[in-house]
């Protein structure tokens, strides 16, 4: 196992101890980080927490639900564009540790004007960014109401962790829309290298 895995787990099984969530959670912030375990399923769905590929030949898309939560991913692969594995590992975990701190100032409320698009920060010598935007909806007062939460934002990051580092690791860019089965879809994201420049 490389360096990357091992320092994954490490700081996973550190913020499954430290930050999960508990069981009775309404709203399933999805704050459990660690691997999945094998054949698990999702607490709203019979579906095990494996890569569902769309049938369609003509584009390639993967259903993935994210365990113990009510949101999963709706991923677009980019398997041209690699990202190398030390700077997609740093960019996820730096990015969930932060969306952790988050959670703690704002609660599990919608995004601040601010965190919408709820972006990686730059860290030196790595060339990985995280992007997620949340959609809206207007309400019936006519105001404009954010449909993603901070929890979901962890929710989604843990997935990413679990999808593109666990068990088989995905090293490229994708794109994904996020959704949730009680209020459909809420946003869309990226993971990819900066300003275009290639992960090898």
């Amino acid at each position: 196992m490389n360096k990357l895995r091992l320092y994954s787990l490490f700081l996973l099984q550190y913020l499954d101890i430290t930050f999960a969530a508990p069981a009775s959670t309404s709203n399933a912030l999805g704050l459990m980080l660690s691997p999945p375990p094998a054949n698990s399923a999702s607490n709203n769905s019979s579906t095990s927490n494996l890569a569902i590929p769309n049938p369609s030949p003509f584009s390639e898309s993967i259903v993935y639900p994210i365990v113990d939560s009510t949101v999963s991913l709706l991923i677009h692969p980019h398997r041209y564009q690699p990202i190398r594995p030390d700077d997609l590992g740093t960019c996820l975990l730096s990015t969930s540790t932060r969306a952790l701190d988050d959670i703690r100032r704002h609660g599990d409320g919608p995004l601040e004007p601010s965190d919408n698009p709820y972006m990686s920060d730059p860290l030196p010598d790595v060339n990985c960014k995280v992007s997620l935007r949340s959609w809206h909806v207007m309400s019936p007062q006519g105001s404009k109401v954010t449909l993603m939460t901070y929890g979901v934002v962890q929710t989604v990051l843990r997935g990413l962790l679990e999808y593109m580092l666990f068990p088989d690791p995905h090293y490229y860019s994708l794109s994904f829309t996020v959704r949730d089965a009680q209020r459909g879809p809420v946003g869309a994201g990226s993971v990819g290298t900066l300003h275009g420049r290639g992960g090898s």
